[in-house]
């Protein structure tokens, strides 16, 4: 069983860190995530890239912004102001994982 630890939290969801298993849970509106560190890079990237590319979107209110995902039919959709939380959340969790992976390593490597 995990033993997560709150990374970051916004009104729209959470991301914790497990410290047994090192899995990343990304909890947003519905959606539930779980990920290996990689993964969650590889995530905050295409969220990132997504965000840019929507910059202007003229439907800002509407759920027109798609992410794929692995299943070929399954996709996410996001209005223009939940991409944008939600790639705060993932520069937000990922700023705490590099702070926790610092301390650990001033620790030595205790973590």
């Amino acid at each position: 069983m995990c033993n997560l630890k709150p990374l970051h939290r916004t009104e729209q969801g959470y991301i914790a860190n497990c410290e047994q298993c090192n899995q990343i849970q990304m909890v947003f509106g519905t959606n539930v995530v779980v990920m290996d560190r990689n993964e969650f890079q590889n995530f905050r990237s295409s969220i990132s890239r997504l965000t840019a590319l929507n910059q202007n979107n003229l439907f800002a209110e509407s759920k027109s912004i798609v992410l794929p995902t692995p299943c070929p039919q399954v996709y996410f959709l996001f209005t223009q102001n939940q991409v944008e939380e939600l790639l705060d959340l993932l520069n937000q969790a990922s700023l705490m994982l590099e702070a926790n992976e610092i301390l650990c390593a001033i620790k030595n490597n205790e973590c």
